[in-house]
């Protein structure tokens, strides 16, 4: 069985990201489904949620929050994701 890691913004990108499950899983693969968001909770269900993808990269998910910006999230996202999905 194929195992797809699926990284999105849930917060923002939920139902499209929870479309390509469904898909994955129809052809008899295995989705991950990874929240890499940091405004807002997703409606959906992640496997690997987005405290801890921002406290894998070093970070709080608070912090990140009360001084949400692309520019100071990106680092913590990116290193968390990357160790997470290794």
């Amino acid at each position: 069985m194929t195992t797809i890691a699926i990284l999105a913004t849930l917060d923002t990108k939920a139902a499209e990201a929870n479309f390509m499950r469904h898909e994955i899983e129809k052809l008899g693969g295995k989705a991950i489904l990874i929240d890499l968001g940091v405004v807002g909770d997703s409606p959906i269900k992640a496997d690997v949620s987005q405290t801890e993808i921002i406290e894998a990269g070093g970070g709080t998910l608070a912090e990140l929050r009360d001084h949400a910006s692309r520019s100071k999230a990106s680092p913590f996202v990116i290193a968390g994701a990357t160790k997470i999905v290794s």
